[in-house]
């Protein structure tokens, strides 16, 4: 229960993390914050010519020039959330796990020597790298910001928590391994388990709520998809759409409107209850390999349907 009403606190605390206009002491912040137009990148020394070089540099460095402490600098969106952003890239860039961990160990030491920078950073994170409408987002590269930021020892305990409770969401079904187990009923009344569905070919596994606008504009998407019909038709892949809000009235009304050939369900509202998927939106779309291992996780429509033209 305290891990609950901590996190709860940390989003109200997130919602002005960025925007306070105070320094650490509770000044209005000025001086540096006032003098800069651009975030203060480091300078990479003109001795260092390999491209490999040069990004390991500048992302090792990065946050060097930056005053955490002057958290006048956090509101400043051109300069602190522009910063962030191109340092995402570039992390993206490399695509280094190693050069991730270097990078981010030193920023993460010193945000968190700010309460208001530390707060002001996980929600940039969050925002970039995990929410389901960022055109970053990178569930991996949040993992590692996660494993870094979560070292260190924050005084706001609300924000940890947050943190915390992201990380083990992210965790969850991560691409390359068995996707967790759930039980569900079909449309006829039936019972089944995710473990005994289609067993022996690749599934796509839809968590929907028609209900929500864009979960119907998702499923009219995949329901008329020639390429998903074909090869479900053909056997190669199955389709398991369960239903997350439970047995209600919505229920009824939509479980026998789903194409023939998909196995239509209600899980009962468990997966959503007890966490067992990270459902950031709806729909979420997972595509699963013949031995129920992950292959995309919280994937786009376009995406899932390149993947089955493959099959």
């Amino acid at each position: 229960m305290r891990r609950w009403y901590l996190y709860f606190v940390s989003l109200l605390l997130l919602a002005t993390a960025c925007g306070t206009g105070k320094t650490s002491k509770g000044q209005t912040g000025k001086g540096k914050a006032a003098e800069l137009t651009t975030f203060p990148y480091p300078e990479v020394p003109a001795v260092m010519t390999l491209p490999e070089d040069r990004m390991a540099y500048l992302l090792e460095h990065f946050w060097e020039r930056y005053d955490f402490r002057d958290t006048a600098l956090l509101g400043r969106r051109e300069i602190t959330e522009q910063g962030f952003a191109d340092f995402v890239g570039l992390l993206m860039q490399s695509g280094d796990k190693a050069l991730w961990q270097r990078a981010m160990k030193p920023f993460a030491e010193a945000a968190v020597e700010t309460p208001e920078a530390y707060r002001c950073f996980g929600q940039l994170a969050e925002l970039y790298l995990y929410d389901a409408n960022s055109p970053m987002r990178d569930e991996e590269l949040y993992l590692a910001f996660l494993e870094e930021f979560m070292q260190q020892k924050p005084q706001d305990e609300g924000v940890y928590a947050r943190l915390e409770f992201q990380q083990e969401l992210a965790m969850k079904n991560r691409v390359g391994r068995a996707a967790t187990d759930f039980a569900y009923t079909r449309a006829d009344g039936t019972k089944g388990r995710l473990s005994g569905t289609a067993k022996g070919k690749p599934l796509l596994l839809v968590f929907h709520d028609p209900d929500c606008v864009q979960c119907r504009k998702t499923m009219d998407l995949l329901k008329h998809s020639p390429e998903l019909a074909a090869a479900v038709e053909a056997g190669k892949v199955a389709v398991l759409a369960v239903y997350t809000e439970g047995y209600g009235e919505i229920w009824r009304l939509y479980k026998d409107s789903l194409p023939e050939g998909w196995i239509s369900a209600t899980d009962g509202a468990v997966v959503k209850t007890e966490l067992l998927y990270d459902l950031k939106a709806m729909p979420t779309l997972y595509l699963l390999d013949s031995a129920h291992r992950v292959v995309l996780k919280d994937a786009s429509p376009a995406a899932v349907l390149q993947a089955v033209a493959g099959e």
